[in-house]
């Protein structure tokens, strides 16, 4: 089996695992968009451990002092300091109370009374300036209980971009935990769920890279997914609060968005190549390609070596997007479609998706906020449903070739008028039974000749002839049909071949004697002639003294004596 025929075997196996996978995936994720999903907060906590959640008619005061009542979250802008005052509940079983605080772009500090409680700056908690994303928890001391809290946030980045306050969650830790998953169950979810069939996708289409395997595109598209997936989950406020290195949560988020679209140029570009479109907009690919990993490289380096902020490089990324996708779609549709097999399906799957992307990344560059990810989520679900029907389409062609090839190549192998295998066929498996290719611990080896063709022919016309021979295919099947690992051949005009393996002596004698008998229960409408066979057979182990050229000459004897003993003169 070459390499080719163990990936079809492999991808045969695993095809409706993987179909069962996506349909999942498809199906739970359009759930998740059109219902809003949450998890359900009564069933999830009691109302003893649910934590209170500062979110709605809040207090806001800005740096002149003016109150602005207000729900969160909520982006502000004009200022670049502001404050919320609260008095947390004191816990009725004494644990710990705890302050969770979102600091998207912020500084903040926390204080009881003129004491600070905690505070995250700039300049003494992370390298980065802005720090675009972080989450903190941490304990209220039993002596603030029941005081007036505040919190100032200060912004971290210019303040045309506004300031986003997140709500604050107060509780006990566990209760934390909860609630910032139910505020965050569908993307977390959603995010999930497209890195799990990432994961699995990557895994099948690796293994047929590395067996040599033309499946270049499905690998990058599973590589897309994933990197979509692991930008996704890691900007999620859960992520940030399981690893407490949240500089390290940012590094990664900033970086997989850096490369999360790139993929998408590469699908694009493979479908240049496999047509061998090496025209201009090809070359346009390849320099789009290594300017977008050139630019990822050099923001990785510059933000380790220099310690520059990611919320400065990353308009560069967003910018490059909008004008790269903007082009590819004119590289697409300005292709002639009967160059481009793939054209339609182009336009069909990223044409929603980089009309998305387009929109997210001006979004972010005047706002640094990127909105309705829920949409962009449903633009990639689109995006991989068209792939899959597409992979899907093309599996099934191709299947459908390879049956109709086994069809004909087969057809190739069977005499038409007897219904049984022709020479061809009876070589080809002679050639194999020669080399060792098949393996059987007996055969028996049957020649058989129509004894009285000729006459037939010359008496009742060559029509009542084919009627005997097409008999003489029956009697045959049907030897076939009741043993097992029992083939018959129509070797020339009136000359057949049976060949029976790994029999014992009685099923060898039930064999010859079921010859006989279905030719005397035959009878023709046409002509009173019997249907007679001359048989020669010879039964023989195989092993290392097997000859099969001595068997075929020992058989050939034995059917030219039994063909003397049968006088054709009866049909005179």
């Amino acid at each position: 089996m070459n390499k080719n025929e163990l990936w079809d075997s492999f991808e045969k196996k695993l095809n409706i695992f993987f179909m069962i996978v996506f349909i999942s995936l498809l199906s739970g994720v359009i759930y998740i968009f059109l219902t809003d999903y949450k998890i359900d907060e009564v069933s999830f906590y009691d109302e003893v451990e649910k934590p209170v959640l500062l979110d709605r008619g809040v207090e806001v005061r800005d740096a002149d002092g003016r109150v602005i009542s207000t729900d969160l979250p909520v982006n502000l802008k004009g200022k670049s300091s502001y404050s919320i005052k609260f008095i947390p509940e004191i816990s009725e079983d004494e644990q710990t109370v705890y302050i969770c605080i979102n600091s998207s772009y912020l500084s903040y500090t926390v204080t009881c009374e003129g004491e600070i409680i905690n505070e995250y700056t700039k300049a003494k908690n992370t390298k980065f300036e802005s720090m675009g994303s972080s989450v903190h928890t941490f304990p209220i001391p039993k002596k603030h209980m029941g005081k007036e809290i505040e919190i100032v946030y200060t912004s971290n980045i210019d303040t045309i971009y506004g300031m986003k306050i997140f709500p604050i969650i107060v509780g006990s830790r566990s209760s934390i935990i909860k609630q910032l998953f139910v505020e965050n169950s569908t993307i977390v979810i959603l995010f999930l769920l497209f890195f799990i069939i990432s994961i699995i996708l990557f895994a099948m289409y690796l293994v047929s890279v590395f067996m040599k395997i033309e499946n270049k595109k499905n690998l990058i598209i599973s590589v897309f997914i994933l990197n979509f997936s692991i930008a996704g989950i890691f900007s999620s406020w859960v992520t940030y609060y399981y690893i407490e290195n949240n500089l390290f949560c940012y590094f990664v988020e900033s970086n997989f968005i850096n490369i999360c679209y790139i993929p998408l140029f590469l699908i694009v570009h493979e479908s240049f190549k496999r047509d061998k479109l090496f025209c201009w907009r090809y070359k346009s690919l390849n320099v789009m390609i290594v300017v977008l990993m050139l630019n990822a490289v050099i923001q990785l380096i510059v933000s380790i070596v220099f310690s520059t902020d990611y919320i400065i490089m990353r308009p560069v990324s967003q910018i490059l997007y909008v004008l790269f996708f903007m082009f590819l779609i004119v590289i697409i549709m300005t292709t002639d479609s009967s160059k481009l097999k793939d054209k339609k399906v182009l336009i069909i799957s990223l044409g929603p998706l980089s009309f998305r992307i387009i929109y997210s990344s001006l979004e972010y560059i005047f706002t640094y906020q990127v909105s309705y990810i829920e949409f962009l989520i449903m633009d990639v679900v689109f995006f991989l449903l068209v792939q899959i029907l597409m992979e899907v389409s093309s599996y099934v062609k191709k299947n459908i070739l390879a049956i109709e090839g086994k069809f004909y190549k087969e057809l190739a192998y069977v005499d038409s008028m007897s219904g049984l295998l022709n020479r061809h066929a009876f070589d080809r498996d002679m050639r194999a039974l020669k080399n060792g290719e098949k393996f059987y611990k007996n055969i028996l080896f049957v020649m058989l000749d129509m004894n009285g063709l000729k006459t037939i022919n010359d008496k009742y016309g060559h029509t009542v002839g084919d009627s005997y021979i097409k008999a003489s295919g029956e009697l045959l099947m049907n030897i076939c049909h009741r043993y097992v690992k029992t083939y018959a051949y129509r070797y020339a005009g009136d000359e057949f071949f049976l060949l029976s393996y790994d029999n014992d002596n009685e099923t060898v004698r039930k064999i010859i004697s079921k010859i006989d008998m279905l030719q005397a229960e035959f009878k023709s409408e046409e002509c009173k002639l019997p249907l007679s066979l001359a048989i020669g057979y010879e039964y023989r182990p195989i092993d290392k003294n097997f000859s099969l050229g001595d068997v075929m000459k020992r058989v050939d004897e034995k059917m030219y004596m039994d063909k003397r003993r049968k006088k054709e003169d009866i049909y005179a």
